[in-house]
């Protein structure tokens, strides 16, 4: 039997479930699932190899390629026919599991913690926000909702979830003074951004 060429092997990875959609809509959500899936899997890869350079082997740098492999589950969702399961994961695993590595790694090292390690976990939380919005249909409303809402309210949790586990920002040793005005940033730079999406969507 011959074996794949990888252009073809892409296409069938990419392509996986779509044999399962009833509409057009449904199968374009499916190929940008597994679409999603695998660039985020390769991101996360890229990620491993310069967190590692940066920081070398901790915590982090061990998740990072588990997160990477959680994304490509839709690949298999699809396959068994879970399409809409496949869907709701890659939307939410990333917001969801970006968040619990944000506050795990601060239990881990809290003492030395670093302004940037407020922002890069919500800048990745905040990009996670417009998959929902790619891969549902305006006409898929329970879902979009659900997982469009799933994204904003871990966005706007941020800092009372990382101050509930008992690792809030420190202004007194960290040098971003004002730094719960993010929020009010972060607010004002989703509805744009997700306002596009929506705009592109209709």
């Amino acid at each position: 039997m011959k074996t794949p060429s990888p252009p073809n092997l892409l296409r069938s990875l990419v392509s996986c479930g779509t044999n399962y959609s009833k509409s057009a809509p449904e199968k374009r959500g499916i190929v940008l699932s597994n679409s999603i899936g695998l660039v985020l899997f390769l991101s996360c890869f890229v990620l491993f190899v310069m967190y590692y350079v940066w920081y070398g082997w901790n915590f982090v740098t061990f998740a990072i390629p588990l997160i990477g492999i959680s994304c490509l589950a839709v690949i298999p969702l699809n396959y068994k026919g879970y399409n809409d399961t496949a869907r709701i994961w890659i939307s939410m695993v990333i917001p969801l599991v970006t968040t619990f590595l944000s506050i795990y790694s601060k239990i881990l090292y809290y003492d030395h913690q670093q302004e940037l390690d407020y922002f890069t976990f919500r800048i990745v939380v905040l990009g996670s926000c417009i998959i929902p919005w790619v891969l549902f249909s305006l006409q898929e409303k329970k879902y979009l909702i659900t997982c469009s809402l799933f994204g904003f309210l871990l966005l706007m949790a941020y800092d009372p979830l990382h101050a509930a586990f008992g690792v809030p920002y420190q202004q007194d040793k960290l040098k971003v003074m004002n730094y719960y005005f993010t929020n009010i940033v972060i607010f004002l730079v989703y509805w744009p951004l997700m306002a596009h999406i929506i705009f592109l969507k209709s």
